[in-house]
């Protein structure tokens, strides 16, 4: 079980970690970011992260479920 919660928090920690870094480089430079949300092409990108970002979500959620 602690090795369970240990994978879980790992978890946690690996999907939002991307995120709390772009809302860093935001702070920090907002122009860095910028491109995203002002062309098409950042818009693909953030889709393109989402979706990959969901899918490792997801399987680490079927690895980290121990079934008994």
């Amino acid at each position: 079980k602690t090795l369970t919660t240990q994978g879980v928090a790992q978890a946690v920690v690996i999907v939002l970690l991307p995120f709390g870094l772009g809302a860093a480089l935001y702070l920090v430079s907002p122009d860095y970011m910028s491109p995203l949300w002002s062309h098409w092409l950042g818009w693909v990108f953030i889709a393109v992260i989402l979706l990959l970002q969901g899918m490792g979500a997801f399987f680490m959620k079927k690895i980290i479920t121990i079934r008994i």
